[in-house]
């Protein structure tokens, strides 16, 4: 087994995966985007603040991810009732179509990445990092 600190192994990782997404540009999506277009396919009409809290990110970083999106029109908003300052978000036809267009793609990523582990090792590599991000942030991973 290698003495290789479990941190570095991670940081390693995710940076080839995300340099590898980089390289491919793939439809189109920035960082962040894909996680709240996710969200907003089982959540939709969310606010803001429900939506940077489920991806993990600051209520700026999301107002910014946010902003880009409906720029482009991956996602729309519509004004709740009496707040004129919140919104609701849903994902567009056209957020849907990149968001599936993104799975594809990660879908082959990911199974070259697992190339050569059997189910149950992809399973248990599953659960270890559900299990690490729980550890982590005190909640599931949706």
């Amino acid at each position: 087994m290698s003495d290789i600190p479990i941190h570095s192994m991670l940081y390693r990782t995710n940076q080839v995966w995300y340099a590898t997404n980089r390289e491919k540009t793939v439809v189109g999506l920035s960082a962040g985007q894909p996680k709240v277009l996710r969200y907003l396919l089982t959540h939709p009409k969310s606010l803001q603040k429900d939506i940077a809290a489920n991806c993990d990110i600051e209520a700026a970083t999301a107002s910014l991810i946010i902003n880009r999106m409906l720029k482009v029109g991956l996602i729309q908003d519509e004004h709740v009732t009496n707040d004129k300052r919140a919104s609701c978000l849903s994902i567009t036809p056209k957020g849907e179509s990149a968001y599936n267009e993104w799975i594809t793609y990660t879908d082959s990523l990911e199974e070259e990445m697992l190339k050569g582990f059997s189910q149950e090792e992809k399973d248990a590599f599953k659960y270890y990092l559900m299990r690490a991000y729980k550890n982590l942030t005190g909640k599931d991973m949706e």
